[in-house]
């Protein structure tokens, strides 16, 4: 069927095409986790404090985000914890 020039079927694709669109943005607008305020953490090991026990920052940033780590050495680190391997 012909409506104004337009087809409405047509006009009825397009608006399930934006009403998936919308869905998919809500989702994931929902999914997504943010870090805000004030973290108590270590000055030397660097673990969180949250609700009475510590947790490594790596945990605790996994369990709240879409993050996995991979651990590796600095340059600076590398040379003082393995001088041996210095390559300077």
């Amino acid at each position: 069927m012909v409506l104004n020039g337009r087809d409405i079927s047509q006009r009825k694709r397009e608006d399930a095409g934006k009403d998936q669109m919308i869905a998919e943005l809500q989702q994931t607008i929902a999914n997504v986790k943010t870090l805000t305020g004030v973290l108590p953490i270590c000055a030397s090991c660097k673990k969180i404090h949250e609700a009475d026990k510590w947790q490594q920052i790596e945990a605790y940033i996994r369990d709240r985000s879409q993050v996995e780590f991979s651990h590796t050495m600095c340059p600076e680190c590398s040379a003082l914890w393995y001088p041996e391997h210095d390559r300077n």
